[in-house]
C-alpha cells in the first residue's frame, strides 16, 4: 500500500512539472519597462545600434566596438575594473590591418578628481550605449501601455495613436528591439540583450599597458 502511494505521488509530481513546462511555452508579452529595468541591473548584457556599433558588459569588463563602415575604420575600447582602479585599453584598426593598442591604468580617486563623480562602470556603460532619448522613450512603456496603444504585426508593436507613432518595438524575455521613425529597411536602430559574449584582453593590449607603466617609472 505504501509503495502504491509513493508511486501515485511521483506520477502527480511529474504531471505538475509537465503542466508548468507547457505553460511556459505559451506566448507572453514582455514588458519593455521591466525589461530595461532588468537590463540596467544585470552584470551580463549587450547592446547593438543600427550603425554597426556593439557594446558588451560582462562581469568586471566592458567592451565598446565603434565602426566607421564607410571608411573601414574600427575602434575597440575595453574597460577592466579592478579593486581600486580600472584599466582602459584602446585599439584602432583601418581596413584589414591589425589593431594598434594603447592602454593606461587609472585609480578611482584620480577619476573622481577629473570628472567630479565616482567611477561607476554600470552608469558609464549605459550612458554610452543607451542615449537619453531611448531611455526616456522605453522606460514608461509598461505592458499595459504596449497592449493598449500598440498593435502587433509580424512580431513588431506599432503605435495606433500619435503618442508613439514614430517608434516600433519588438520585445521578448531576452531581447528588446527599437525602430525609430518607423524604419522598415533596417532590422533595428537599437537592440538590447540580457546576455553578453566573453570579453578577452588581447596580448598586444596587455603589452601596451605594461609599456605604459614602464614609461611612468
Amino acid at each position: 500500500m505504501k509503495r502504491r502511494f509513493v508511486m501515485v505521488i511521483a506520477i502527480v509530481m511529474v504531471a505538475i512539472a509537465m503542466i508548468m513546462l507547457l505553460g511556459g511555452c505559451g506566448e507572453k508579452v514582455a514588458n519593455p519597462s521591466d525589461f530595461m529595468g532588468k537590463w540596467y541591473k544585470t552584470d551580463k548584457k549587450s547592446c547593438y545600434d543600427g550603425s554597426g556599433n556593439e557594446y558588451y558588459y560582462n562581469g568586471n569588463r566592458v567592451l565598446f566596438i565603434y565602426r566607421d563602415i564607410e571608411n573601414e575604420y574600427e575602434t575597440q575600447i575595453i574597460y577592466e575594473v579592478l579593486e581600486d582602479r580600472y584599466n582602459i585599453y584602446t585599439g584602432t584598426s583601418e581596413g584589414i590591418e591589425e589593431y594598434e593598442w594603447t592602454a593606461e591604468s587609472i585609480s578611482f580617486k584620480d577619476y573622481e578628481e577629473m570628472n567630479e563623480e565616482e567611477f561607476d562602470i554600470r552608469k558609464l556603460f549605459a550612458r554610452d550605449c543607451c542615449p537619453r532619448e531611448i531611455k526616456e522613450l522605453i522606460e514608461p512603456i509598461s505592458e499595459e501601455i504596449l497592449v493598449s496603444l500598440f498593435e502587433e504585426k509580424e512580431g513588431w508593436y506599432t503605435a495606433v495613436t500619435e503618442i508613439y507613432d514614430y517608434v516600433s518595438i519588438k520585445v521578448t524575455e531576452q531581447e528588446l528591439y527599437v525602430r525609430l521613425n518607423n524604419t522598415v529597411t533596417d532590422e533595428y536602430d537599437y537592440k538590447f540583450v540580457l546576455d553578453s559574449k566573453e570579453i578577452f584582453i588581447p596580448d598586444a593590449a596587455k603589452e601596451a599597458l605594461e609599456n605604459s607603466k614602464a614609461n611612468l617609472k
